[in-house]
């Protein structure tokens, strides 16, 4: 085999799912305080539609995290986020707007399954933006009990474990075989 795609685990999701859904709980207190409290009709209009689209997306947020049946493939809490912040800016706060888009974005970035490719032009790592590790950086790479280990030739060492879910079975000797054909070849 000439490339292999292994999906490593995503450390930091569990952080930013908690950090999510407290945001949309903020922003469904913050939307049913400005519409309990606004005489402006415009504004208890747009406060009423925010109340409701979190509403939706907390309620939605926690059967997709917390269900033991994943229905809700292709959910996308960031997009409830988005249109908030849309929203705030209809309303005339800006800055909190501002803020709601860079978060959303930013969790685009955070929740992509994160695969590392391994080639014979060398390795792409999954980072913003991508890094490739070309095979005359590299020392040693090992593929052993579901950990992969990348030893740079600059005294980096980096490790991960697989995403057992999100990656096919790995023939380790065969994998290893390739890294030291490589490593031999440059």
């Amino acid at each position: 085999m000439n490339k292999y795609s292994i999906a490593i685990a995503n450390e930091k999701e569990a952080v930013y799912k908690l950090i999510t859904g407290i945001m949309i709980f903020i922003n469904l207190l913050v939307f049913g305080f400005v519409f309990f409290n606004t005489t402006a009709s415009t504004q208890k209009k747009i406060s009423l539609l925010g109340l409701f689209l979190n509403g939706i997306a907390i309620t939605l947020f926690f059967l997709y995290n917390y269900s033991k049946t994943k229905h809700l493939k292709n959910y996308r809490v960031e997009i409830a986020l988005i249109i908030s912040a849309l929203l705030w800016l209809f309303i005339g706060k800006y800055l909190l707007s501002v803020l709601l888009i860079c978060f959303s974005v930013m969790g685009f970035y955070t929740n992509k399954k994160l695969i590392i490719q391994f080639s014979e032009n060398g390795i792409l790592y999954p980072s913003f933006p991508a890094k490739v590790f070309l095979w005359v950086m590299i020392e040693q790479v090992i593929l052993k009990d579901d950990i992969i280990t990348i030893d740079m030739k600059n005294n980096k060492l980096l490790q991960f474990a697989i995403d057992k879910k999100n990656t096919v079975a790995i023939d380790e000797a065969e994998f290893n075989k390739f890294c030291r054909e490589q490593l031999q070849t440059s």
